[in-house]
């Protein structure tokens, strides 16, 4: 029966990018009430979906997902990355550098992350 099966998983049309897909027969097949997936699992799948946006060269939908992530509380340095190119390729250097100082008070030892605001400083953002 299908009503005992929840999924909380928000891929709408960009299943292909979190690599999988489930449906509700391959559950009810394997005998699984429930999934719910974990903060990690949900920043995997922001990330993912914000990368393909970047790749696809839609920014603003990237900077959308990964708003829409850090708003749903994934504190994940790869997000406020993934933003922070999107900001860059919009010409939006200041909410870039914001971005990546959120990114290394998440990961401290980035010093790539660390050099690039140290760039964005120096052209005055």
């Amino acid at each position: 029966m299908t009503d005992n099966i929840l999924l909380y998983i928000n891929l709408e049309e960009h299943a292909d990018a979190a690599g999988f897909c489930i449906t509700a027969a391959s559950l009810q097949a394997l005998n699984f009430k429930e999934i719910q997936m974990n903060d990690e699992m949900m920043a995997d799948m922001y990330y993912a979906n914000s990368s393909e946006f970047l790749d696809d060269g839609d920014n603003s939908a990237a900077i959308s997902e990964c708003s829409k992530a850090i708003s749903e509380g994934i504190e994940d340095a790869r997000i406020y990355n993934n933003r922070a190119y999107a900001y860059i390729a919009l010409g939006e250097g200041l909410k870039a550098r914001l971005d990546f100082e959120s990114s290394l008070e998440l990961d401290p030892s980035d010093s790539w992350v660390r050099d690039k605001i140290n760039e964005l400083k120096s052209k005055g953002y």
